[in-house]
């Protein structure tokens, strides 16, 4: 399934899945080199495709069914509204020779607006929702995208009772930089006010 399958054009869902990988790289240097005011220019193609929540958050987020609903304290509401922290490990390599390049460990952040009607998922720092599904509490989105500048598989999940734990893994090649960049993080999330996220969104 095409996690920004919600009847939206392919364009917008490109921009939907580039926007969700790339928060996590993009928010962590701008701390680290002068910051939070703006996203950061790490590498406009990572930031493109590295928004997960991350990015980011990234830089993908799951759902609500039956079970959930008799079981959850998320039961019966139109919308969840949280704030995760992860730790993200990402390894960049050369395509053509494997050889690793970088290895870091990045602190990144992400609040979160889950729309149980619509089953979608929004970062505050994403343009655009992504879709999700939801198996045994627990929130997933898969992320999948090739074109001429990238190709990115990725896994999110979201598990959808408290302490609401996070974890994702994936893998972005940057064709016309010969460079590929595995990632993995796990974190945690805590319930939030409507009016917190909303103005997040805002900035």
């Amino acid at each position: 399934m095409n996690p920004c399958d919600n009847g939206m054009a392919a364009g917008r869902e490109k921009q939907c899945i580039y926007s969700w990988l790339s928060g996590a790289i993009s928010w962590q240097m701008e701390t680290r080199y002068g910051g939070l005011q703006r996203p950061c220019t790490y590498d406009n193609r990572l930031y493109k495709i590295i928004s997960f929540f991350m990015r980011s958050l990234l830089r993908t987020v799951p759902l609500l069914g039956a079970l959930l609903l008799s079981a959850s304290p998320t039961a019966a509401r139109d919308y969840l509204y949280l704030r995760c922290k992860y730790s993200v490990d990402m390894v960049t390599t050369n395509t053509k020779t494997s050889k690793i390049t970088e290895d870091r460990t990045i602190d990144d952040r992400a609040l979160l607006k889950i729309d149980f009607n619509k089953k979608t998922v929004l970062d505050a720092r994403s343009p655009a929702a992504l879709g999700y599904t939801l198996q045994n509490k627990t929130m997933t989105i898969v992320q999948k995208i090739d074109d001429d500048e990238a190709k990115l598989n990725g896994v999110d999940k979201i598990e959808l009772m408290p302490p609401y734990s996070t974890s994702g893994s994936g893998t972005a090649i940057l064709k016309s930089k010969n460079e590929t960049r595995t990632y993995s993080y796990e974190g945690s999330c805590e319930e939030i006010d409507a009016s917190a996220f909303d103005e997040a969104l805002r900035k």
